[in-house]
């Protein structure tokens, strides 16, 4: 047996659970903890970059102070989940395996390249070859399963050690199995029929602390009786809810996802020192919105769906748009009339989906986007500047913040308005 490490007074996340926030905050605890660290880190010959070649210079000390830090881990965790997937596999970590495991449909490694470019512009490290940033996060093997080259990744030690620090293995999701038997009961019309729609009801309540896109029966119910309709197109969508996990709904041999629109910019680490700002600015307004903004932006007028798969659209938007949901809808105006946009060739990749809806019109009536277009559908209504592309796309001020979040929310509330009627209508 190889030595354990000795027992240090370890930093370990835990979550403080209130009422008025049911995703928590994070604090710390101290517990001595035992971990193999030469059954991981050995064979160093085959790993590259190897450690001697590249280091981005952060310590395992450093490592735990990003860790505390909210816009890196995730507001609802989900990077850490991330993490702990790759470090309970760490040595025989394949990602491609990992993503049919845990049901995330070949986005694990661009996660972590969103962790990689969230810690390199926290601490200005320096890059490996200049362009791959997941080498801040891993080292990677080369192997042969006897048909194709597959590549394992392990965490780089001092991450690793840092991990083992906070106990990661908390946020470890829970594998993906769902049965044929089960997927046949959950697309039961007849069930679906059942399912009653309360516009009120915060997703985050029964999502188990993880993201509600993902996790939350609830929403993924909603979203079944919702879009389960006539299409414009003529045809009838009749999604069947797969379980909890990120392959929420399938119809017609495609996947489907939940994707929040209402966003605040809170988690997003550039965006960190003007969140800083506006709180010291107005702070009175700014604890009462940080208070209740999931518990308001979770209902189901903050929620729609697009086909899941790698570079799906709710993960380029967050790139290309800032997550905005007035600027993705202009790209998809776009798209109907052949002009381009950021988002142009992602959702080109998706013309089956958008083809259902005919035009643009049949796409913003069949999800119920009226309060954010024109009422002749010719323009989209923008909560902040003019609709450019260009140049910062997000609020600059306190002051535009505030009124970026009040047009959200009042979208969100007329939205969640046009959804109680349509069900009120259709009975």
């Amino acid at each position: 047996m190889n030595e354990p490490f000795n027992y240090l007074k370890q930093v370990r996340y835990v979550i403080n659970i209130s009422e008025e926030n049911k995703f928590g905050e994070v604090m710390c605890e101290f517990l001595p903890q035992e971990k193999d660290e030469q059954a991981v880190f050995s064979n160093e010959i085959h790993w590259f970059p190897a450690l001697n070649e590249y280091d981005p210079g952060i310590t395992t000390e450093k490592w735990l102070d990003l860790l505390k830090n909210k816009s890196l881990i995730g507001g609802d965790y989900v990077w850490a989940r991330v993490l702990a997937v790759f470090y309970a596999e760490n040595g025989n970590a394949v990602p491609s395996v990992l993503n049919r495991e845990y049901g995330y449909d070949g986005s694990l490694l661009q996660y972590c390249t969103n962790i990689a470019r969230s810690v390199r512009s926290l601490t200005d490290c320096p890059v490996y070859r200049d362009k791959e940033y997941w080498t801040i996060l891993f080292q990677s093997e080369s192997a042969d399963n006897g048909k194709a080259p597959w590549y394992r990744r392990r965490l780089r030690p001092e991450l690793y050690e840092a991990l083992t620090q906070i106990n990661i293995s908390r946020y470890l999701p829970e594998k993906v199995i769902i049965s044929d038997l089960e997927q046949k009961q959950n697309g039961n019309p007849e069930e679906t029929s059942k399912v009653i729609i309360d516009t009120s009801f915060d997703f985050t309540t029964d999502a188990h602390g993880k993201d509600p896109d993902s996790y939350s029966e609830t929403l993924q119910r909603y979203h079944q009786k919702l879009w389960s309709k006539e299409l414009p197109c003529g045809e009838k969508m009749q999604l069947v809810c797969c379980g909890s996990g990120p392959y929420c709904l399938t119809w017609n041999q495609h996947s489907f996802a939940s994707d929040a629109i209402i966003v605040g910019f809170r988690y997003h680490a550039r965006y960190a020192k003007m969140i800083r700002k506006i709180r010291s600015e107005i702070p009175d307004w700014y604890d009462e919105f940080d208070r209740t903004f999931n518990h308001r932006s979770y209902t189901i007028g903050g929620m729609t769906i697009f086909p899941k798969h790698m570079n799906s659209i709710n993960q380029m938007k967050g790139f290309l748009v800032c997550d905005r949901w007035d600027l993705t809808l202009e790209c998809i105006r776009r798209y109907y009339k052949g002009e381009d946009s950021p988002l142009y060739k992602f959702l080109l990749a998706d013309k089956f989906f958008f083809d259902l809806f005919v035009d643009f019109k049949g796409y913003v009536d069949y999800f119920f986007f009226q309060d954010c277009v024109t009422d002749d559908y010719s323009k989209v209504i923008f909560w902040y500047g003019n609709g450019s592309f260009k140049g910062n796309k997000r609020p600059q001020s306190a002051a535009d913040y505030k009124l970026w979040i009040e047009r959200e929310l009042d979208f969100l509330d007329k939205r969640n308005e046009r959804i109680k009627n349509f069900l009120l209508k259709s009975g």
